[in-house]
């Protein structure tokens, strides 16, 4: 179970990331796993969810810091999976990360790819910065950087990923409202209302970007 705070009137030192008292193991979305071979695997709730409502399904978000653990290796070796994109900020920290969960990911012999945002951004950040999310996430995606294991990507193919385009009927209504925009190279803009700006959520649970969130706890058949 995860909850996050959405207010910034909070003591100094509180946490806006909230779990129950157990050990962080695990995936959120776990379902996707059983059916998708190509996975995209982000280190938070927030950025799952992002690629969730621009309508890319094949994504989880684990529970750890910089590695995997044990249990979630081993779930991921029984899945279906074959690939997997890394979708960490662009930070020092991300890239760190991202040298780690590629080297388990080799010796368990699943490619594996990394999802490059701008420097500074997080998934979060960077499809609200270039909306329409399903649009810019979507390049980010085909443009993936093959970090090892398995065939290299044909670097003449037009689209390296073989991760397709969002089902319109997926993604959400919120996103919808920027499917018709005209632009061929996304630029920083006001922010998308196709996915989630954590920092202006409001309490009303009439907001949209409250609403966002919940169609994120089920998997579609």
């Amino acid at each position: 179970l995860y909850g996050r705070k959405i207010t910034e009137k909070l003591r100094p030192g509180t946490s806006k990331h909230c779990y129950l008292p157990a050990p962080e193991h695990g995936f959120f979305n776990a379902q996707a796993l059983s059916i998708c071979e190509e996975m995209i695997l982000c280190p938070s709730i927030i950025d799952a969810l992002t690629f969730w409502c621009a309508g890319y399904r094949n994504v989880v978000s684990y529970y750890g810091t910089e590695q995997l653990t044990q249990d979630e290796l081993d779930i991921l070796r029984q899945s279906p999976v074959k690939r997997v994109l890394l979708a960490h900020a662009g930070t020092q920290a991300g890239d760190k990360t991202v040298n780690v969960l590629a080297e388990q990911l080799k010796r368990s012999e699943i490619a594996t790819y990394r999802l490059e945002f701008t420097r500074g951004m997080d998934a979060n950040d960077y499809a609200l910065a270039y909306p329409p999310a399903h649009q810019s996430l979507g390049e980010v995606i085909r443009k993936a950087v093959w970090l090892g294991q398995g065939k290299p990507p044909d670097a003449s193919a037009e689209n390296s990923q073989t991760v397709v385009d969002p089902d319109p009927d997926l993604i959400t209504p919120l996103a919808e409202k920027t499917q018709n925009t005209t632009e061929a190279t996304p630029s920083p803009e006001a922010h998308s209302d196709s996915c989630i700006d954590v920092d202006s959520i409001e309490s009303d649970d009439t907001n949209e970007a409250n609403a966002a969130v919940l169609p994120a706890t089920v998997l579609p058949p």
